[in-house]
């Protein structure tokens, strides 16, 4: 019983080490990028002042 769960720790643990590094490989990878010259994004709300508005 002992040695089958040796066997079982090695080979879950083994898997592990080969699978997880693939995974986040693939999806770094898969991550959509920008274009270079894409333009750039506003993310807080412009100011009364530089619409126009006062």
């Amino acid at each position: 019983m002992q040695r089958r769960h040796r066997r079982a720790h090695a080979a879950i643990w083994t898997l592990l080490a080969i699978a997880l590094p693939v995974a986040l490989t693939v999806i770094f990878l898969s991550y959509p990028k920008l274009s270079k010259d894409a333009p750039a994004i506003r993310l807080d709300e412009p100011s009364k002042t530089a619409t126009g508005q006062s």
